[in-house]
């Protein structure tokens, strides 16, 4: 028995490719009472920790292409190590330079040095329009916050028709689904995009990826 506001939610979910194949019994505890933005949060973590299963917890995000990650900042190599793993398609090249660190994505075969697929980061403070940010030397670690908008930034200069969609999380984590406009509306019907940004200039969807 689950509670019946956990239908249309959990069936939104499933269109969008969100925790597809989500246990009901396994985590009947927390579907007994309405949901809610903390609700929708405790039952995503719960199902891509998958009980601490190691291996499972890997299959299930990359499966979904879930990314979760601690809101404290964190070295861009690891940044990029976590983020191959749910999109193996994507390659993200760190370089540090004295004033900043720069980040290179591929799509492909070819090189990371791909023209006009990289963002400078200078400090921790996103330019929605360009995808930089400034800062007097470079810090030694990122928020991931920072560091995956810069990502959309780059998938939006290659036409790629998927950005990473900010999820409702859990304090201190933040979450996010690689997914199309088109899933991205079906989630935020179902209140599942966090209302802690504005998602939209966030994930720098165009016209274009809805027709993908």
């Amino acid at each position: 028995m689950i509670h019946p506001g956990w239908e249309p939610t959990l069936d939104a979910w499933r269109l969008a490719g969100l925790a597809r194949d989500l246990d009901r019994a396994a985590l009947a505890p927390l579907l007994l009472a309405p949901p809610s933005p903390r609700g929708l949060a405790q039952v995503l973590a719960a199902h891509y920790h998958a009980a601490g299963d190691v291996v499972e917890r890997a299959w299930r995000s990359q499966h979904d292409r879930f990314l979760e990650l601690p809101e404290e900042p964190l070295a861009p190599e690891i940044l990029a190590s976590a983020l191959h793993v749910i999109l193996p398609e994507a390659r993200v090249g760190v370089l540090r330079h004295p004033d900043a660190i720069e980040l290179r994505l591929a799509t492909d075969e070819r090189a990371l040095a791909t023209t006009g697929a990289r963002v400078m980061l200078r400090s921790v403070s996103t330019h929605a329009r360009r995808g930089v940010v400034r800062r007097g030397r470079a810090a030694e670690s990122i928020p991931a916050r920072s560091f995956v908008y810069a990502i959309n930034a780059m998938l939006e200069t290659r036409g790629a028709p998927v950005r990473f969609l900010p999820l409702v999380s859990l304090p201190d984590r933040r979450a996010w689904i690689a997914t199309t406009l088109e899933r991205a509306l079906i989630l935020e019907d179902a209140d599942s995009i966090t209302t802690h940004e504005r998602w939209r200039d966030f994930c720098r969807y165009n016209d274009v990826v809805l027709a993908a």
